[in-house]
């Protein structure tokens, strides 16, 4: 609840703005008004909290997508470098085996982009909806 000392300086100054007798409806009506206001004040401290906790998590995700765009360039690149060596007889190794790391190293990047697809339920079913760089 508001601090009385503070509320009542308060009300007495209401009271010498009026110039008039004051009413108990006057004053009920009057603590109502400071506890809507204490509530609205709660509520925006709360808002700007969660507002602030958003923002943070919104530039965690995008330092985060930008990092594995990197890697997956950069992974990409040793991938076709490693296609290119063992093409030119380069790198001698079985034809599994550089199958074998080919399909692994691109099912793995297939996966991590289609992580940024995310199956959202609602009540028409199932429906897939594309999220921002990851």
């Amino acid at each position: 609840m508001a601090d009385p000392i503070k509320s009542s300086s308060r009300l007495k100054d209401l009271v010498t703005a009026t110039m008039s007798e004051v009413t108990s409806d006057q004053i009920d009506n009057y603590a109502k008004l400071m506890e809507v206001e204490r509530q609205d004040r709660k509520v925006t401290a709360v808002l700007k909290a969660w507002s602030d906790q958003e923002d943070h998590y919104r530039v965690a995700r995008k330092k985060y997508a930008d990092r594995i765009i990197v890697a997956l360039l950069a992974q990409s690149g040793l991938v076709n470098i490693a296609f290119f060596l063992i093409g030119f007889s380069y790198l001698k190794i079985d034809i599994w085996v550089a199958n074998s790391f080919i399909l692994g190293v691109f099912s793995e990047m297939a996966a991590l982009t289609l992580k940024g697809i995310v199956i959202h339920e609602d009540s028409t079913g199932l429906e897939l909806r594309i999220v921002d760089r990851l």
